[in-house]
């Protein structure tokens, strides 16, 4: 561990929920163009921060879980996620009758308390204390970060274009958008061929 381990992680922090609200607002703005059929589910604003709320709450769980597996203690990460996926299932016992918002209710009392804990041990192994800040330390690693981003797009999306294709039969409830087939099939047009 070094003096610039806090500033880059509260920096990571701070980026990684900035970005999932931003995405998670563009995806709801856009329901209507990729997913009409959940309108209905997001379709009233306390539905819609609970969305955010827990696509936000997963980023920092992630997130907390790479601080672990760089620090070399991958088994907190362990820890943190098995807490996760053991606390999960519990709530929808009481959460069943909300249908898909008490699945996700469900999951964000277990991504809750994982990140409490995950906050919890990353405090007791570096005296951590989450700030959400943005330093000039983490330039240096956004063009890397990008290009991995825009790499693992790309890298996925072979396997968007088969679910698209094969998984979802025609037949069935869940109809995809042909403008977002039309995007795919547009994109996989220029990748290079195997």
């Amino acid at each position: 561990r070094n003096n610039n381990t806090d500033k880059i992680i509260s920096s990571c922090l701070t980026i990684s929920i900035i970005s999932s609200i931003l995405f998670s607002t563009i995806f709801i703005l856009g329901l209507k163009f990729w997913s009409p059929k959940l309108l209905f589910t997001l379709g009233n604003m306390k539905n819609i921060l609970i969305f955010m709320i827990a696509t936000t709450a997963i980023s920092v769980s992630t997130l907390i879980g790479a601080a672990f597996t760089a620090g070399r203690r991958s088994s907190f990460w362990m820890i943190k996620d098995s807490i996760y996926h053991i606390v999960k299932i519990l709530p929808l016992i009481f959460f069943v009758n909300f249908g898909a918002m008490g699945i996700i209710s469900s999951l964000i009392v277990g991504i809750f308390l994982s990140v409490t804990i995950g906050f919890i041990l990353l405090f007791k192994t570096w005296k951590y204390i989450p700030r959400l800040t943005l330093d000039p330390i983490i330039k240096n690693m956004a063009s890397f970060s990008a290009g991995n981003y825009i790499a693992d797009i790309f890298n996925n999306l072979p396997k968007i274009k088969q679910s698209l294709e094969n998984i979802i039969p025609e037949n069935t409830e869940i109809q995809i958008n042909k403008k977002v087939k039309d995007a795919v099939d547009f994109l996989m047009a220029y990748l290079p061929k195997e």
